[in-house]
C-alpha cells in the first residue's frame, strides 16, 4: 500500500496532468501506480477542481481535507453507558460465583 500523500503532493499531481503529462508518466515521477495518479485526479474533479477554469487553482478542498456526506460525524459526547438488567447482573454474580471452586 502506497503512504498517504500530503496536499503538496497531490498539487504536483494535478499540475503535472495539467501540463499534458499521462498517469503513468507521472506514477513513475512521484513513485506511486497510475490508477492511484487517476483516481486522485477523478476524485478532485468530482469535489470541484476545473482543469478548464483560468487562473488556475487547487484548494485543499479538492483533495479530501474535509468530511464527506458519508463520513460520521464526530461524537461531542460520549456514549451513555448500557445498563445490564437486573436479571443480567444476578446471572453475571452466579458465574463469578461459581469460579472460585
Amino acid at each position: 500500500m502506497a503512504p498517504p500523500m500530503d496536499n503538496t503532493t497531490r498539487g504536483v499531481i494535478l499540475g503535472l496532468k495539467m501540463a499534458g503529462k499521462g498517469n503513468t508518466e507521472i506514477a513513475e515521477i512521484i513513485g506511486m501506480t497510475p490508477s492511484a495518479v487517476s483516481m486522485l485526479y477523478l476524485r478532485a474533479v468530482k469535489k470541484g477542481y476545473d482543469p478548464e477554469k483560468r487562473p488556475l487553482g487547487a484548494l485543499d478542498s479538492f483533495f479530501g481535507g474535509g468530511s464527506t456526506p458519508n463520513t460520521p460525524k464526530k461524537r461531542k459526547t460520549p456514549p451513555p453507558k448500557k445498563r445490564l438488567t437486573k436479571e443480567a447482573e444476578e446471572t453475571t454474580e452466579e458465574k463469578f460465583e461459581g469460579s472460585d471452586a
